[in-house]
């Protein structure tokens, strides 16, 4: 028989570290930094105080083995100070727009082999709790997640509406690393693609510059200057073209500060950084886990000579180290942009999923929710159509 039981203090979440690092361990979620202790601690030291309330459900068998983690939280959400909704979702999801983190893939945790008969009981005490949400907000799923999967358990016990709608598009791009460096090189020759011979000449270019040096961070001694720097060079990247950039909010800056260090320590964080001349003219914000990358942020000066590129230029040597220390993915994330096409056509399909009860309140927050994109797919289109070619240099 499997046992639910719901944690709701921070120092229960504290004290979940260990356990849920093996519980993903055992999960086909191994792959997901996102799902992460260290990610998700930190997002509710930062964003927790924002009204929430932690509803993290643990699954156990008879004998304790914990056989799954539901990362999930109570928010209230409010219209013009009128209307007031509780809504369920998952940890490190849910965020003012200006201050999102954008954590990606994110589901239940659940030991592999025994996902139906979990998901079973964590759905079941979902059921049993209906009266404490209105709507059950999942963001960032991917289509074959489990919390889409066996979504139908839930369906089973109540009158529910469902919004399915795609969160990027045509979806996710990522690149599968196989082979060596040189075996991707000729992959773009052969396919008629100009990145062969960009690589190559702007490569040389930069070497014209004087001295370059291709850097990642080692220890914590390193963290916060190259991290400083990179706020600084992606900042200086967006507002060159009149945008804000991510690093404008406090709290967004707050939690990359809190989280760097405990990824770091973990081995999952690299900050590849390209000096010219001992300055840092270019860095990424990459996270790895389990044989997967993450391509997360990244920043350049747009004021080093265009022709040089030096953000197309790290990246490349970035690819080229992924490729040598075994990476067998490289994911891009959320944001449609052409450099992503440019690199691969591989996509995942990613979806938003917003649950609720046949009645009035529930329906109302769905039609809010479409308006609410359909403004914001229209703003970004134009956005789109208006942006410089410069706002990107890889």
């Amino acid at each position: 028989m499997i046992t639910v039981r719901e944690i709701n203090t921070e120092s229960e979440f504290r004290q979940l570290r260990d356990a849920w690092e093996d519980a993903i361990s055992r999960s086909n979620n191994h792959h997901c930094l996102f799902l992460s202790w260290e990610w998700l601690y930190s997002w509710w030291r930062v964003y927790g105080d924002d009204g929430r309330t932690l509803f993290i459900l643990v699954a156990r068998d008879d004998d304790g083995v914990l056989l799954g983690i539901a990362p999930l939280l109570l928010r209230r959400a409010t219209l013009f100070g009128l209307k007031t909704w509780t809504v369920l979702e998952f940890l490190g999801s849910g965020e003012d727009p200006k201050e999102k983190v954008c954590s990606e893939y994110l589901d239940f945790i659940v030991c592999r082999g025994r996902e139906e008969e979990v998901m079973k009981a964590f759905f079941a005490y979902l059921g049993e709790q209906v009266c404490r949400w209105d709507v059950f907000s999942l963001e960032s799923v991917l289509e074959y997640s489990h919390a889409v999967r066996f979504l139908h358990l839930l369906e089973k016990q109540h009158a529910l509406y469902i919004m399915r709608c795609s969160n990027n598009g045509q979806g996710y791009n990522y690149m599968s690393l196989t082979g060596s460096w040189e075996d991707l090189l000729q992959s773009y020759r052969a396919s008629g693609r100009c990145l062969y011979t960009a690589i190559r000449r702007k490569r040389r270019a930069l070497e014209t510059c004087g001295t370059i040096e291709i850097g990642e961070v080692r220890d914590e001694n390193e963290l916060d200057a190259v991290m400083d720097r990179l706020i600084h060079l992606h900042q200086l990247k967006w507002n060159a073209v009149g945008k804000p950039g991510s690093f404008r909010s406090e709290r967004f800056t707050r939690f990359h500060r809190t989280v760097a260090p405990l990824l770091l320590k973990k081995g999952r964080l690299i900050l590849p950084h390209l000096k010219v001349n001992g300055t840092i003219q270019a860095c990424m914000y990459v996270f790895t886990y389990n044989g997967r990358s993450f391509y997360y942020q990244t920043g350049y000066n747009p004021h080093f000579p265009s022709k040089f590129s030096p953000g197309f230029t790290l990246f490349t040597y970035f690819l080229e180290r992924s490729v040598q220390r075994g990476t067998r993915e490289l994911e891009f994330l959320r944001g449609e942009c052409h450099y992503k096409n440019r690199w691969s056509g591989q996509k995942r399909r990613v979806y938003e999923l917003l649950i609720t009860r046949k009645e009035p309140g529930g329906m109302f927050f769905i039609a809010r929710t479409r308006a609410e994109r359909a403004i914001r797919g229209a703003a970004r289109k134009l956005l789109r159509e208006n942006r410089p070619v410069t706002a990107r240099n890889v």
